[in-house]
């Protein structure tokens, strides 16, 4: 299985009130999982020795990435324990498990082994300390690092909630195959609403706090309009566990995941010919600290806070409409053609001269970043920090770009783009380096996933 990273366009701190809405695009980059197990024998079943070492998840690519289980089964109530044989723990994996069994309740034991590939576009290493490798069919490839994880800094682009994703999805499909379809293996809508439960189970856990949800909704549907979930849903399942007996909590978890929540998840995509491009700013920002900043100054100024929260949220439902409704006309047959038309004058002009040519006195990303920038302001979090507003300009020049926004909670390790010109994109590191406009700017090659898990082939990876 795969799951698609994300960049959340629309929806920065909105999306952390259920009161607001979220668009999220999913990204090429994928993380990806490949799993395989056997039963156990009766005789190795008994013998804890040969127990130590039958469940493991692997990364291979990064150095001291593996994770060994022990997972003892209580036949007679159908109860587990897992045991982390590592040093160095993983909470999101360790969580992605325990969440699973405890849905599950399996009552045998297996050997299971997961091994984890992650894009490169994941990662942003601070030097070439990496080696391309292809699978044996070069259908797959990925970069091996020689560092562990914990030290290559993240793109930003949601690994951990596409992690826990893509770890649930592969152990349900070994203990719930009626949850996948027969012909594609891929979960069905059923499985994926118990798999998007269980993650955002898992990923809250590891974290040690409820988020918005956002990247995990996305890791699984793909592109969506977002409406969280209330955070007592999971706060009141992590105190149950304190609270009830094994077997009674056992029963609540799984009433819990198979019961309906009160999010919103909209199936969307950028209209035709519009794409999105992602750069990966090396300078980097702690988006909890950002978050910490803006809810404090939200707790100290709730006027003032629901006023601008009032106006950005007018922006960001103003450019998800402006988006549908591109979409619906390059649908409809009799304004085929004028789409085409108009979309093709941002292939010969910049956004700022169709601005002038058009007299387009409004426009909803300047809306929305206008809105940042109060915020920026007022809150003291560097959400759209000045550096990345002159970047934003300096990307308005170029022939094709839309519009650009700091992504998610802001600051100052990435940026996006919507454009139409595809060809302007593959130029664009040659006019950094003339120009000198995009200093430590690296360009992702990533593009638009209208699907979120996808089952993959586990030959495509053989011989990584």
């Amino acid at each position: 299985f795969s799951c698609p990273g994300k960049a959340l366009l629309v929806g920065g701190y909105l999306v952390l009130d259920q009161n607001y809405k979220g668009y999220s695009v999913a990204l090429s980059s994928r993380m990806h999982a490949s799993i395989s197990a056997t039963s156990l024998s009766q005789q190795e079943t008994i013998n804890n020795d040969l127990l130590s070492d039958h469940n493991s998840v692997q990364s291979p690519q990064f150095k001291n990435s593996t994770y060994n289980y022990t997972i003892n089964l209580n036949q007679d109530f159908y109860s587990y324990q897992l045991i982390d044989k590592n040093s160095n723990e993983n909470k999101f994996i360790e969580q992605s498990i325990e969440s699973v069994l405890a849905y599950v309740q399996p009552k045998k034991s297996m050997k299971i082994k997961i091994l984890i590939y992650s894009d490169s576009a994941f990662h942003s290493p601070n030097d070439n300390d990496f080696t391309p490798k292809s699978s044996s069919n070069n259908l797959k490839s990925f970069d091996f690092y020689n560092n562990s994880i914990d030290n290559i800094p993240k793109s930003g682009l949601g690994s951990s909630a596409s992690l826990v994703t893509v770890l649930t999805a592969s152990l349900l499909s070994l203990f719930k195959q009626n949850l996948f379809s027969l012909n594609s293996n891929l979960p069905n809508e059923k499985g994926k609403e118990i798999i998007h439960h269980l993650a955002q189970i898992s990923h809250s856990l590891a974290q040690g706090k409820v988020g918005s949800g956002f990247d995990v909704a996305s890791a699984t549907y793909g592109s969506i309009m977002y409406q969280r979930f209330s955070p007592n849903i999971i706060n009141e399942l992590s105190f149950s566990k304190k609270t009830l007996s094994k077997i009674k909590y056992l029963q609540y978890f799984e009433k819990v995941v198979d019961s309906a929540w009160d999010y919103q998840i909209d199936i969307m995509s950028l209209p035709p010919q519009i794409k999105i491009l992602m750069a990966d700013v090396k300078s980097g920002s702690k988006t909890p600290q950002l978050v910490s900043t803006v809810l404090k100054w939200k707790r100290n100024n709730p006027a003032l806070a629901n006023e601008l929260f009032e106006e950005l949220n007018k922006n960001n439902l103003k450019l998800i409409k402006d988006l549908n409704n591109l979409e619906l006309i390059s649908k409809n047959k009799d304004n085929s053609e004028s789409y085409a038309e108009m979309i093709s004058y941002l292939d010969d002009y910049s956004i700022i001269q169709l601005k002038h040519l058009l007299k387009l006195k409004r426009e909803s990303i300047s809306q929305i970043r206008i809105s940042l920038q109060k915020l920026t302001e007022q809150s003291g979090a560097e959400i759209e920090p000045h550096s990345q507003s002159v970047l934003i300009g300096n990307c308005y020049i170029l022939p094709g770009v839309i519009g650009g926004v700091v992504p998610g909670a802001g600051g100052y390790d990435a940026l996006a783009l919507l454009s139409h010109n595809q060809k302007q994109f593959d130029n664009i590191d040659i006019e950094s380096i003339d120009k000198k406009l995009y200093t430590d700017v690296t360009w992702l090659e990533l593009e638009e996933q209208k699907v979120g898990i996808l089952h993959e082939d586990p030959i495509n990876y053989e011989g990584l």
